[in-house]
């Protein structure tokens, strides 16, 4: 096959988050010695009370999940590198057919 190359592009562009997210929740977190919950990015915190279910304390937290609160939006713009070689080792080649094909009648009456 002849030596040959093939050629390819690739446009920057960015990509979006869409209508995607993740969410979780844990429930019934207790602080340690009385100290505070806090949360940051993706994770937010809220605090219940649970009027004092037997002894233990008497308010609990909550930890929420929400992927998209850390996310930006869209990404930076991009453009991928595309690489395509040469193909063929420059050899000449045969392309006739190795075969002969004959097409005929004959009438017989």
């Amino acid at each position: 096959m002849p030596k040959h190359k093939h050629t390819a592009s690739q446009s920057a562009h960015t990509h979006s988050k869409g209508t995607m997210d993740i969410k979780g929740r844990l429930t019934g977190v207790e602080a340690i010695n009385g100290s505070g919950i806090s949360g940051n990015g993706a994770f937010s915190v809220s605090k219940s009370n649970r009027n004092g279910n037997g002894g233990g304390p008497d308010y609990g937290y909550t930890v929420n999940f929400k992927a998209s609160n850390s996310w930006s939006g869209v990404t930076t713009s991009a453009r991928p590198s595309i690489s395509i070689g040469y193909s063929g080792s420059g050899t000449p080649f045969n392309i006739e057919p190795s075969y002969i094909t004959l097409h005929l009648w004959r009438r017989l009456s």
